[in-house]
Parts: structure tokens; C-alpha cells; sequence
């Protein structure tokens, strides 16, 4: 999980290479703060059950120790592959007795992949997982405790408070070494679709519907996006919507108290789904084919983190200049950030190499 050796000062580590990439951390929580563009998957979406795994083209060390290290990161074009390239090859000149195979499933597959790959018992040694994978991968003790490697190191100080959280950890034990941070969500739109019918940018969920409504002409053309895909990317945009109508799926001064059947979030479900049902947004849709068809200039909305930025240059970099971001079309503009970090499988095979990593 840690590229490092207590032997050499100049060995480089990941904590160290987070450092110099400007990396910042933070735990779920409401915010309304300035976008940055980061990453975004790219890989085009695929129906049916998870496909099997496959390796990112690498090149091999001749290393006497394989650590397998599974993302949807590896080819993020437009985004943080080319950093998780450059981190494996560093991390092999500075460590030529362990390869990193790089196994890459596409985002909208990925969670799905992880648990199954688990369950049947052939895991990877090494998988990133974002917060919602975090807490059900250490509620099932389908990953190692870090604690006896992080006793010998210096993770636990250079990721305070994160480490010790609840995202990272679960009674007593740390099993997430944080990386990096996926920017909140935000409303990215098509201002020429917008300008075109006399709309302006949303700033409450029934303005959004309505805009949504008033560019709508499919199927050359939807009002909006939203996640219909596969379980863990359609759960954070149904948090969104939760967040939107001043809701939320448990109380947040009694955090084992839902409230998923409160009038807020009852409310929000009613919109997001008549949205879908009203024929606004495309059927079928998932958080990368989404962003896809924007870029493709076939719908006028999305939300969606910052990173999309990436892969909207990427596939059409004259369209960036006419997107515009802007907080969320909620009342106050709330929204959320989530932790992303590097588990260990507690099925690894080679969880020393794998915490050098």
C-alpha cells in the first residue's frame, strides 16, 4: 500500500509521491467549494454481468514478487492514468524485486468485479475503493488490518485525522490507506443548449426539471443526465438528490437511525424518478456512458464530480470553454466529497510487498 524503505531516506514513497502531486483528503461531509478539474473514467460501458478482469499494458521487471493492484484508474484517459503509470514505473526502479501487475476494470463494472472477485476467494492483492466500497468491504472482513505495518511506519502521522476515521478504519483496526481526493459534485451544463431555448442555469430541483423539460428532444437530444446504472455510482447520485431536498438516509446526530422513508428523501426519489420516467434523460445510463454523450453535445445537463473535465477535453475539447460549472441546483448548493484510497485484500498472498506498495 506504501511504496517506502526504512533502510534508505531517498526511497520514494507513495505518501511521498501523493505530497509532490498535490493530493488532498477528506472524509464525506457537505461542502460548497470552487471545482477543480481532475479525473474521469473513460472506458465505454458494457452490459450483462462484470467482465473479467485485464491487465493494463506494463512493462515487466523480471521481479521475483507479483503484487496485483486493481483500479478503474489505469486508463483514466484524461485523468490519472498517466500518474499511475508513472507511480508503477518509479515504484519498480526503487523496488526491482516486485512487479505491480495492473489490473484494470472499467468503473461501471469495477465494485461489482471487486465483490465477486472476493467472495470467490482469488482477490487482488491491492484494490482502490472510494468510501461507500470502504465501509462494506470492512463490514464483510474482506480486507487486511494495516495496523502491524502501520506501527513501523509514518502513515499513521502523515494522514491524520483520515487515517484514524471511519472512513479508513473500524474498531481499532486501519484498513484504507487514503490517497487521494474525488472532488464534489457539481451541475455541468451546455450553456449554448441552454442560451438556445432562453433558459438559465438551475439553481432548485424543479428549475432543473423544468430546464431539463425545455431542451428536452429525444433522442437526438435529452434535458439531463442521470445514473441509472449499476448500484455504487447510482447510490452516490441518489445521495445527491437526498442532500438536495435537505435529506438524508440516516439522522446525522444518531447516525444507526435511518430516515431513507422521511418526506425529504421521498421527495427527492419522486424527482429523480420523474425525471427518468418523463423521458428527460436517456435510459440506461451510467457514469461513464453519460459523460460520453455530453461530450458528443446529446444532452444539455449533467452532475457529476469535476474530473469529468478531463474526459470532456479528451473526447471534445472544443466543448469545455461552453461548459459551465456551477454549484448544485439545491437551495444552499450542498454537496459531498468522498475519500479514495488502497485496501489490502485479506486474501492477498503477498501482503508484505503489497503494503511496500
Amino acid at each position: 500500500m506504501v511504496r517506502r524503505s526504512e533502510s534508505s531516506g531517498t526511497a520514494l514513497s507513495r505518501r511521498g509521491f501523493l505530497k509532490s502531486a498535490g493530493a488532498t483528503l477528506s472524509v464525506m461531509g457537505l461542502a460548497a467549494c470552487a471545482p477543480t478539474p481532475a479525473a474521469s473514467p473513460t472506458a465505454p460501458p458494457a452490459a450483462g454481468k462484470p467482465a473479467p478482469a485485464t491487465a493494463a499494458p506494463a512493462t515487466s521487471s523480471g521481479a521475483k514478487t507479483t503484487v496485483v493492484v486493481s483500479s478503474w484508474h489505469w486508463r483514466e484517459v484524461g485523468g490519472m492514468q498517466s500518474w499511475w503509470e508513472y507511480g508503477k514505473q518509479q515504484f519498480e526502479q526503487k523496488f526491482p524485486d516486485i512487479a505491480i501487475e495492473a489490473r484494470y476494470v472499467p468503473y461501471n463494472q469495477y465494485f461489482d468485479q471487486m465483490y465477486v472477485e472476493m467472495g470467490a476467494g482469488n482477490p487482488a492483492d491491492i484494490y482502490s475503493a472510494n468510501q461507500p466500497a470502504s465501509f462494506v468491504m470492512m463490514a464483510g472482513g474482506q480486507v487486511e488490518p494495516l495496523n502491524k505495518w502501520v506501527e513501523k511506519s509514518s502513515v499513521a502521522k502523515d494522514f491524520v485525522p483520515i487515517i484514524n476515521s471511519p472512513v479508513c478504519s473500524s474498531n481499532g483496526n486501519i484498513y484504507m490507506v487514503p490517497m487521494n481526493q474525488l472532488t464534489g459534485h457539481y451541475l455541468h451544463y451546455n450553456k449554448a443548449m441552454l442560451d438556445a431555448v432562453g433558459a438559465k442555469a438551475p439553481t432548485t430541483p424543479q428549475e432543473f426539471y423544468d430546464v431539463a423539460k425545455k431542451v428536452n428532444n429525444p433522442p437526438s437530444r435529452f434535458g439531463a443526465l442521470l445514473d441509472t446504472g449499476t448500484a455504487d455510482p447510482l447510490y452516490q447520485q441518489l445521495v445527491l438528490a437526498a442532500i438536495g431536498f435537505g435529506g438524508n438516509w440516516w439522522d446525522v446526530e444518531k447516525p444507526k437511525t435511518p430516515t431513507a422513508n422521511s418526506k425529504p428523501v421521498l421527495e427527492a426519489m419522486t424527482w429523480y424518478k420523474s425525471l427518468i420516467t418523463d423521458g428527460l434523460v436517456p435510459r440506461g445510463a451510467d457514469s461513464i456512458g453519460h459523460i460520453k454523450m455530453y461530450s458528443e453535445e446529446r444532452v444539455a445537463m449533467f452532475l457529476s464530480g469535476t474530473y469529468a473535465m478531463g474526459q470532456i477535453k479528451a473526447n471534445n475539447a472544443a466543448l469545455v470553454p461552453n461548459t459551465i460549472v456551477t454549484p448544485l441546483p439545491w437551495k444552499d448548493g450542498r454537496t459531498f466529497v468522498v475519500s479514495l484510497g488502497n485496501m489490502m485484500a485479506k486474501g492477498s498472498k503477498n501482503k508484505d510487498a503489497a503494503w511496500e506498495y
